[in-house]
């Protein structure tokens, strides 16, 4: 818990509060003030465009999207894998929690991936905050009952990226699969990969939901500022910062 609340102090927008805070300490210190101030503008406003969002998040997206009339050159994949990525809580319209934009995403994408492959899912995620419903349940009734596919498995204690691999590496290993397509954002696919080889378990990559090039004619909204242009650094830095911190713990 505590180590969540200090992740949101230092990914977008929670750092660009952090170095406000700082240039606050510093205010005595006009000269050093009025840096951390102007570094923290200019940061806002590069993350904030569609430049800076892709920019930032380029270098991590690593694999290549699948090919889905090339799916049958992967042999003796037994499963899809779906990584849970958060969840809108009391959403009035669903009548309770259900599964976040970067959640749906991925069910979406392994909805596609069954369709073709006919391969059974396992959903991998808990509950972070101590919430009553795991994410793999909000999942499951999002596959089950707004796309129509069925869930074979959930794995429901999970709370970070290690322990989706760790704890379904157990369940797979129970079934005897030993590889799968692994479901997930772009950026956030290459630690998910290492996670699950660490866990021994082969995985083919399926990212899905990238950041991507904006047409030919809307070259210059390339650096107008947007909300949602912050919101895609933010997932962007936000792994950075995980890749850092993983290298370090694990």
């Amino acid at each position: 818990m505590i180590l969540k609340i200090i992740e949101y102090f230092i990914v977008a927008p929670g750092c660009f509060v952090t170095l406000l805070l700082l240039a606050i300490l510093f205010w005595r210190s006009s000269k050093l003030a009025g840096i951390i101030v102007t570094l923290t503008m200019l940061s806002l406003y590069f993350l904030s465009t569609p430049f800076g969002a892709r920019y930032v998040s380029m270098p991590l997206q690593e694999y290549a999207p699948l090919v889905m009339s090339q799916l049958g050159q992967y042999n003796n994949v037994g499963a899809i894998v779906v990584l849970g990525g958060g969840r809108k809580a009391n959403a009035p319209d669903y009548g309770g929690d259900t599964v976040s934009l970067k959640t749906l995403a991925r069910l979406r994408y392994a909805a596609r991936l069954y369709r073709v492959t006919g391969l059974p899912i396992l959903v991998s995620g808990g509950s972070v905050f101590g919430d009553v419903e795991p994410e793999s349940e909000l999942m499951a009734n999002t596959l089950q009952k707004d796309f129509n596919v069925p869930v074979q498995w959930q794995e429901s204690r999970s709370r970070n990226t290690k322990e989706n691999a760790d704890y379904t590496a157990a369940l797979l290993q129970k079934q005897g699969i030993k590889r799968v397509f692994l479901v997930d954002q772009a950026v956030h696919m290459p630690r998910s990969v290492v996670a699950f080889r660490k866990a021994g378990v082969d995985v083919i990559p399926a990212p899905t939901d990238f950041v991507t090039l904006p047409k030919a004619h809307a070259a210059t909204v390339e650096w107008l500022p947007s909300g949602h242009a912050l919101w895609e650094s933010s997932m962007a830095v936000h792994e950075y910062v995980g890749q850092l911190w993983y290298a370090l713990r694990y």
